[in-house]
């Protein structure tokens, strides 16, 4: 706000006030500058797995963090060294591995983050009472507060934790200013308004939240950051997928680069079929022709199906607050405001971000496939 190219390209019609309650909206919406969201962000980038997951379930994957793990390891020497594959053998070798990733990841990373979450739930202020229901929403004062007792519960892994909040909160201090001169607007309009529209809200009470005029209960800041946590988290599951389906698609694009050995991926073999009926035979009766199993329609077909494992794998996780394990407790003292939530998303899974079968990059990858694979195999004439 502070720039001229800002005071120039700001008039665009739009009354300031507006921009304002938008602003103030998103803000007390929006958690993605909270502590919590950058201690699940250290968490994908920095943490891993345990010694034993890597010895024993995923043994031919070498040791790394969430953030270059893969569901697939044909970009791995290990597995370079069983080349060719039958491609029967390929498709299996594709799904199990992809399932044991999945089983990895729930078992550890997601009750991991699970388990940082509720910490942070716990700690933030009840709620008052109000006819013995807790109604109401947590100042941004309250945040801070609960992410200063989070940092030090959960110090040891956050080791920036206290970094990021100073810089927020210097930001914060520096754009309400900037904010409270635009068009003689001050503070104390914008905070006028501002509790009009939260006080606005009328209808009977439900824990952890308060009703709207429509009768819809709004949700709470604990519900809103949980959300906001599971955005994240399906977000860091997409890029994991991506990298995955593009692991898939190098395979076969990287056969004639300069600094590449040539290497088969699939056997195939000759074999003699009869050219009436097209079935595989030996018998010499009939009139016969050479031909190739598989062939590149069962080669292409085989390969949409190990991407389409590998997008199944990344989505369908749990969302943090119904993890089994940590379910009945999550939130510890402040559970029952999480618990409405955990009632409407028993069945809802974590796919707001996640990679979906239509989504673009699936579709050009099998593409990118495809293509190579009809460059590479050539058929008897």
């Amino acid at each position: 706000y502070q720039l001229p190219e800002w005071r120039i390209y700001r008039q665009t019609g739009v009354d300031s006030r507006t921009i304002l309650q938008n602003f103030h909206r998103m803000d007390h919406n929006l958690c993605n500058t909270l502590s919590i969201m950058l201690d699940l962000q250290y968490l994908w980038m920095d943490g891993s797995l345990p010694t034993m997951v890597w010895e024993e379930q995923i043994p031919g994957i070498q040791r790394c963090t969430y953030t270059n793990f893969k569901f697939v390891d044909v970009n791995q020497p290990r597995f370079r060294t069983k080349l060719p594959f039958m491609l029967d053998e390929f498709a299996v070798h594709v799904e199990s591995l992809a399932k044991e990733v999945r089983d990895a990841l729930e078992t550890n990373w997601v009750i991991s983050a699970a388990s940082k979450l509720s910490t942070f739930v716990s700690h933030l202020p009840s709620t008052p009472m109000v006819d013995g229901s807790h109604i109401g929403v947590p100042s941004d004062a309250d945040m801070r507060m609960a992410a200063e007792d989070d940092d030090h519960s959960i110090g040891a892994s956050s080791v920036d934790s206290n970094r990021f909040k100073k810089f927020k909160d210097a930001n914060v201090r520096k754009s309400m200013r900037a904010r409270a001169s635009l068009e003689g607007l001050t503070k104390k309009a914008a905070h006028g308004r501002h509790s009009g529209l939260l006080g606005a809200s009328s209808g009977a009470p439900t824990p952890g939240g308060a009703a709207t005029p429509s009768g819809k209960r709004k949700a709470n800041k604990a519900e809103k950051v949980i959300d906001c946590a599971t955005v994240l988290m399906s977000r860091q599951l997409r890029g994991m997928c991506e990298s995955s389906l593009q692991c898939l698609a190098e395979l076969f694009e990287k056969l004639s680069l300069p600094n590449t050995a040539s290497y088969s991926i699939f056997v195939i073999n000759v074999r003699l079929r009869k050219v009436k009926t097209k079935e595989i035979t030996t018998d010499f009766a009939d009139p016969l022709e050479v031909c190739l199993q598989p062939d590149m329609a069962e080669i292409q077909h085989t390969m949409s199906n190990a991407v389409n494992v590998v997008v199944n794998a990344a989505r369908g996780y749990d969302r943090p607050e119904q993890a089994a394990a940590l379910k009945p407790t999550f939130g510890g003292k402040n559970h029952y405001m999480i618990k409405e939530l955990q009632i409407a998303a028993q069945y809802k899974k974590m796919n707001e971000a996640s990679v979906a079968l239509t989504d673009s990059i699936v579709a050009d990858v099998k593409r990118r496939i495809h293509e190579k694979i009809a460059e590479y195999f050539a058929a008897p004439a």
